[in-house]
């Protein structure tokens, strides 16, 4: 449990970057339930990573005396977002977000793990090289935005999301983009 984040980005090419700001840019257009701490405010968070809900609700109930500001949920809580479309991880998140406002943390959020394995997303956007996500592609992040809203539709409580890049099934350079590939060969 930590008491304060650090960010380390270190993009591979200028590919994981943009698609990074792609990301947050859909993900930031007015989905999330509530404010976000102060960009001045320090961050005392703890993360859960575990799937016991015993382990957790106690977790919770010790934040406020470690005047914890901020909760994360991760690993077997909930890694990748589309696992809240199963209805008892849906239910699991939902109960520990409330239960964590409850208990006076303000700031709530949720780990996702983009991208998803390539038969996740339809077949209409795998026309890269060897089945890759075309990334340059319109039509997929207006599907993309949509997929994810309708994910955080289902967490009504949650102040937001963190994403990503690294770690994941597959790896946004690895993706399909002329624009990029060339911008970074540069």
């Amino acid at each position: 449990m930590n008491d304060s984040s650090q960010i380390h980005f270190r993009p591979r090419s200028a590919l994981p970057a943009a698609g990074g700001l792609i990301v947050c840019a859909c993900l930031l257009a007015g989905t999330l339930a509530a404010t976000p701490l102060p960009a001045d405010a320090p961050v005392h968070g703890w993360t859960i990573l575990s799937s016991s809900e015993t382990g957790a609700l106690a977790v919770i109930a010790a934040a406020p005396a470690y005047n914890v500001n901020q909760l994360e949920l991760s690993q077997d809580v909930i890694s990748n977002l589309y696992e809240i479309k199963d209805d008892a991880k849906c239910a699991f998140v939902n109960r520990l977000i409330d239960q964590a406002h409850a208990a006076g943390i303000p700031e709530v959020v949720v780990w996702d793990r983009a991208l998803y394995k390539p038969d996740y997303y339809p077949a209409e956007f795998r026309t890269g090289p060897n089945g890759t996500l075309d990334l340059d592609n319109p039509a997929f992040w207006e599907w993309f935005k949509a997929d994810y809203r309708k994910m955080l539709d289902r967490l009504p409580h949650v102040d937001g999301i963190v994403l990503t890049f690294t770690f994941t099934p597959t790896l946004i350079a690895d993706q399909y983009s002329p624009m990029w590939s060339l911008a970074s060969a540069t």
